[in-house]
């Protein structure tokens, strides 16, 4: 019987893969189901963090090639998302203000998100998801015997990693603002690898994740609104005065969000992110 971290980790695994499957199924069929390509974009991250921490365990190469395939699958999926959350932002934030800019820009982005289809179905198709999901199911029932003990070393021992990481890069403002897109990209590691050692029992974190999880939303908003701004940029210049007048106020509208969203993020990771990562 395998140990009940063990058991717990791939427990993570086929959850995640169950997830992956489901949303392949859907996508398939619909790739413009932008709630889909969000759901596998998030699993293939958990489930890089779980392959991570077997890797670094059992140094088995199954768990290397589907970290891989994982990542590869997520990066495959990661234009369409940002497109899909560009679209949103625009309908839901900006449509009252700009109606008739807004229209005309997300119709654009909307030919730009379905000349994404072929390489989602592409993606998905490469990507052998039943198959990943019974290679979980064989590494438990034959490599369990492989598995180094010490997980809560390494669990502990990459959270205290990623947490150091975190607060060098907040060590002052002027290195925030440099590097606050790498700063989202930490805060969702640790985030995911604490909600793994929190699953597994060894460490109850529910504090730090909800702080994560909430500096995390500020990061996404800055980050959604800068790609918003590249989006925008690259759309045809309307050939109408009227028309280019209303998409320059558009673009000057999401511009001062996308900075006051900034200083948002970098005031509030400066002023909490110590206490709650302590």
């Amino acid at each position: 019987m395998a140990p009940q971290n063990v058991e717990t980790l791939y427990k993570i695994l086929r959850r995640q893969a169950d997830e992956i499957v489901r949303r392949r199924q859907v996508l398939l069929r619909r790739p413009s189901h932008g709630q889909s390509v969000h759901k596998i974009r998030v699993a293939t991250r958990r489930v890089r963090q779980a392959l991570r921490l077997l890797v670094e365990a059992a140094a088995t190469r199954r768990a290397k090639r589907w970290l891989r395939r994982a990542r590869g699958l997520g990066q495959a999926l990661g234009d369409p998302r940002a497109l899909d959350v560009s679209i949103a932002i625009l309908r839901r934030r900006y449509a009252r203000r700009h109606p008739t800019a807004v229209r005309q820009a997300a119709a654009g982005l909307a030919d730009l998100r379905r000349g994404a289809d072929e390489r989602i179905v592409e993606a998905l198709t490469d990507f052998k998801a039943k198959k990943f999901r019974r290679q979980i199911d064989q590494l438990l029932g034959s490599e369990t015997g492989r598995l180094e003990k010490g997980w809560e070393r390494l669990l502990r021992r990459a959270i205290t990693g990623h947490a150091r990481r975190l607060r060098r890069a907040l060590s002052s403002e002027e290195r925030m603002r440099e590097e606050l897109h790498d700063l989202r990209i930490l805060v969702k590691k640790l985030r995911y690898r604490m909600e793994i050692a929190d699953d597994m029992g060894h460490r109850s974190y529910g504090r730090p994740i909800g702080s994560l999880t909430r500096f995390q939303s500020l990061l996404g908003d800055w980050h959604d609104h800068q790609v918003l701004l590249e989006h925008l940029a690259q759309l045809r210049t309307p050939s109408d005065a009227t028309a280019r007048s209303r998409r320059t106020a558009l673009f000057e509208d999401v511009s001062r969000h996308e900075k006051a969203a900034k200083e948002r993020a970098v005031s509030e990771l400066r002023s909490k992110v110590r206490s709650a990562l302590s």
